[in-house]
């Protein structure tokens, strides 16, 4: 499988299966340091990586959230703590919010690695998450009425 083209504050690098590019607030060795000043930002805050024959931009940090932007989205996508999002389109910028700055990373993968995808249009929801999933009380009480667990109490269903 081809490399994948990883551009930071001007500086670029080649992720390569088994060879991820991992970044963070920087110091750490292996991890592309975006502002070793800057508190808002993770120590290791995300990493692009190949996973299943498939690039992924995955959230390693426990308390950010990253910010894809992709073509296809109007809106940036919201990429929470220990999600991963699958890369299907031919350039991905990956918004670290740091405490000072915004850092904004740019994913670029070559035709032949997308065209051995498989996919006739490009998916743009592909997170995944890596453990149990999380709830705002907001949401269990939609589900709970969607479902007809509520009658309207607001409470919810019982266990």
């Amino acid at each position: 499988m081809a490399t994948v083209r990883v551009e930071v504050g001007g500086e670029a690098f080649e992720a390569g299966p088994g060879e991820p590019v991992v970044f963070g607030r920087g110091g750490e060795p292996g991890v592309v340091g975006l502002d070793p000043r800057d508190m808002g930002i993770s120590a290791r805050a995300g990493s692009i990586e190949c996973a299943m024959g498939v690039w992924w931009v995955i959230n390693r940090s426990r308390s950010r959230r990253l910010l894809l932007e992709i073509s296809a989205t109007p809106t940036p996508l919201r990429l929470d703590c220990g999600a991963r999002h699958a890369i299907t389109t031919p350039r991905v910028a990956v918004l670290v919010q740091g405490a000072i700055y915004m850092h904004r990373i740019q994913i670029s993968v070559p035709a032949e690695v997308l065209a051995e995808l498989l996919v006739d249009t490009p998916v743009t929801t592909g997170t995944i998450g890596l453990g149990e999933v999380r709830l705002s009380d907001r949401d269990r009480a939609a589900l709970a009425a969607v479902l007809g667990g509520d009658d309207g109490g607001g409470a919810g269903p019982s266990p």
